[in-house]
């Protein structure tokens, strides 16, 4: 099952804050956005990653920050999430780059692109291309 629609269940039973700025307020959001591409025949937006991509946990052991890769091909998407009310330098693992910044809770990532340490807000989500 995709991680998305896990963070989704768990809101609608009430465990989340959806508000929009929130993590499960941008999944809700991502959700909503990939039902209205697929309704429309959009789905190319993402290239299907998130459908039927490959899913990698880089950091398995962090509590507050989840950060993985969805992959298809040649189309690979990092999704980095700070679960933390505080905000986060977290340095990507090795030879891992935040290239091309997609989808956010925040207006920007605040980060330039191909940055190798991530300046993370309080609950802050990002989607990036690589």
């Amino acid at each position: 099952m995709d991680v998305w629609f896990c963070v989704i269940r768990r809101n609608r039973a009430g465990v989340f804050d959806v508000g929009s700025g929130s993590v499960a307020g941008f999944f809700e959001r991502l959700h909503r956005a990939m039902a209205i591409f697929a309704a429309h025949d959009l789905i190319a937006f993402c290239e299907g990653a998130f459908i039927y991509g490959d899913y990698q946990d880089l950091d398995p052991t962090n509590e507050q920050v989840f950060f993985y890769t969805r992959s298809l091909g040649a189309s690979s998407y990092l999704v980095i999430l700070n679960f933390s009310s505080r905000s986060i330098d977290y340095t990507l693992p090795q030879g891992i780059q935040a290239k091309d910044f997609k989808l956010g809770n925040y207006k920007d990532s605040g980060d330039p692109a191909g940055a190798t340490t991530l300046h993370l807000r309080p609950r802050e989500a990002r989607i990036y291309k690589n």
